[in-house]
């Protein structure tokens, strides 16, 4: 009995210190693997420049519209008094638009995030909200990045923006970009307008048809009855004759 228990004891033990060993090996290596390429010097000035460069980062949020036999316009958001930009979502409702019809508008809402970092570091855009949305890119040659956000990929509610970028395993700290508050609304197709519309008008003349034919044999058949049949009319000619002579 205590042998087993003493036995149990021991794989206890083992499989604790292999869980921690396992979940702390990643960032062993990757403390190895950093200190193998940078001195701590050098990983202290990447680190450095790395927060330096979200300090200058472009953020542009606007308002695309797009209208029938129009150009697409853009329309610029500006932040309210608390700091927070307001972003509509709009769910097309229905039929499929279509672009071709008059009157046809697609407003998107959709925010421009650009920057300038180390050539070759990985840009990371993390929406923290009820289910962070993470966004990644990397930056080219010159060190330029840019990411284009849409607001249909956010639920509605309030969201908050970061970025963090990654050179080499060195990792700069999170920066704090923006407020957005996404407020969503459903707007019905234009192709489900004019479903609609021609669908009621062929109901209103199917009605004003079936009206009409009523009404045609409601008169026929009172016309056949207020005329009487033939045998009755030389009846009454013979009896108006006999009465003259």
């Amino acid at each position: 009995m205590l042998r087993g228990v003493k036995k149990n004891m021991i794989y206890s033990g083992f499989s604790f210190f292999l869980l921690i060993f396992l979940s702390t090996f990643p960032f062993v290596v990757q403390a190895a693997n950093t200190s193998a390429l940078f001195n701590p010097e050098e990983a202290m000035h990447i680190t450095q420049t790395l927060n330096d460069d979200l300090q200058q980062i472009h953020l542009e949020p606007f308002t695309q519209v797009r209208q029938f036999k129009h150009a697409t316009q853009q329309q610029q958001i500006v932040p309210n008094a608390q700091g927070e930009y307001i972003l509509h979502r709009e769910s097309i409702v229905g039929l499929s638009p279509s672009a071709r019809l008059v009157g046809y508008k697609k407003t998107d809402d959709l925010v421009r995030i650009s920057g300038k970092t180390i050539p070759g570091a990985f840009v990371i855009l993390i929406m923290h909200s009820n289910e962070s949305i993470i966004d990644v890119t990397h930056a080219d040659a010159q060190g330029k990045w840019n990411i284009l956000l849409s607001v249909n990929t956010l639920t509605a509610g309030e969201h908050t923006a970061s970025i963090q970028t990654i050179y080499k395993d060195i990792r700069s700290d999170e920066h704090v970009i923006a407020q957005f508050v996404v407020l969503g609304s459903d707007t019905i197709s234009n192709t489900t307008w004019i479903f609609l519309l021609s669908t009621s008008v062929l109901i209103v003349l199917l009605l004003i048809i079936v009206n009409v034919q009523f009404h045609y044999r409601r008169l026929k058949q009172d016309r056949l009855l207020r005329t009487p049949p033939v045998a009755q009319q030389k009846d009454d000619l013979i009896s108006v004759s006999m009465q003259k002579k």
